[in-house]
């Protein structure tokens, strides 16, 4: 990660995803809840800084 934690959870919910933490070298977003189920998205740092997160997040698309 190239900033802070505060810096990723500040991060605006798109389309319903918020991040949730970071591991295997991948910033991890999630979407949903228990009744209805979850949907998660792998993106990374270079998707948060060039813009592509935001076109992944709204078309439902992952790295992994």
């Amino acid at each position: 990660m190239k900033q802070n934690k505060s810096y990723y959870k500040a991060l605006p919910t798109i389309n319903g995803y918020e991040w949730v933490g970071y591991w295997d070298n991948f910033h991890q977003f999630q979407k949903g809840n228990n009744r209805t189920g979850f949907m998660a998205c792998a993106a990374l740092e270079e998707d948060i800084s060039n813009g592509n997160l935001v076109i992944m997040l709204e078309k439902d698309l992952t790295r992994v």
